[in-house]
């Protein structure tokens, strides 16, 4: 059994803790609160070996549109701003996000980017529901982090649908998704001692509060209250809508994610 001492000197089991320990369930409408809570350790989670894997494999995917409109969608707390303007040389980012506690923060990395780079008007954050409504393009580019797998009922498709739209000819789309059928906690078993290593001891609640995420998302997800897609029909519905050159770039969560580009 391997075990970690937490700053009050309790002993805590490293695999439970990895793993996740509670069997909480999660309503649709209380998705706002939830993400509002995951706000909380968002950041403490992307330095995590398969999440950084699957950052990484995304902005590597990103190609430069100078003078360009982008549209961070679900921005969450604006993490990866600096590094979209940096690899598009966009012009100005419009972030979305529905969770008040999100855009709190995502606001906060808009203000900090602008002091230190002058960029006063290069980010605008916004509150916009994506089932709901979806910002003014339209953008060169369209970039969306997990945020479709986790939208009720079949609504990645939306993400899709709407991208298609707002994307000027040759834009591209960037997503990356979960697929159906493929449970990263299963997976996460096999990897729980590089997932540690790679990690700072600070992450570990992170770590343990996304495993439990996934476990929430899997409920609704089997009570057909989320609706994943399969590798196949997620890059099919790319090109029935018109997208060309539809490429998966890579895997992410040991098989359970893929990062896709598409040009429009």
């Amino acid at each position: 059994m391997i075990n970690m001492i937490n700053k009050r000197g309790e002993k805590m089991n490293l695999k439970k803790l990895l793993l996740g320990l509670t069997d909480g369930a999660v309503s649709l409408d209380e998705l706002p609160q939830f993400w509002d809570e995951y706000a909380q350790f968002y950041e403490r989670l992307q330095v995590v070996p398969s999440y950084r894997d699957l950052s990484a494999l995304l902005l590597d995917a990103l190609f430069p549109c100078p003078g360009g409109l982008v549209h961070d969608g679900g921005c969450g707390v604006g993490y990866y701003f600096a590094d979209i303007l940096d690899r598009t040389q966009a012009v100005k980012l419009i972030g979305t996000d529905f969770s008040p506690e999100m855009l709190k923060r995502a606001r906060h990395s808009a203000n900090k980017l602008s002091q230190e780079c002058g960029a006063a008007l290069m980010v605008e954050v916004k509150h916009i529901d994506l089932v709901q409504d979806w910002p003014r393009g339209p953008f060169d580019a369209q970039i969306f982090q997990l945020v479709a797998n986790f939208l009720p009922g079949t609504n990645w498709k939306r993400i899709i649908d709407q991208s298609y739209r707002t994307t000027k000819p040759d834009g591209y789309l960037y997503t990356t998704t979960m697929l159906a059928g493929l449970s990263v906690q299963e997976l996460a078993k096999k990897h729980i001692l590089h997932e540690a290593l790679g990690s700072p001891l600070a992450s570990y609640p992170a770590m343990l509060k996304a495993r439990n995420t996934m476990k929430r998302f899997n409920k609704l997800a089997s009570n057909g209250h989320i609706t994943q897609p399969c590798k196949q029909e997620y890059i099919a519905y790319h090109r029935q809508v018109g997208f060309q050159e539809v490429e998966v770039i890579g895997e992410a969560f040991w098989g359970a994610g893929i990062v896709v580009r598409a040009r429009r």
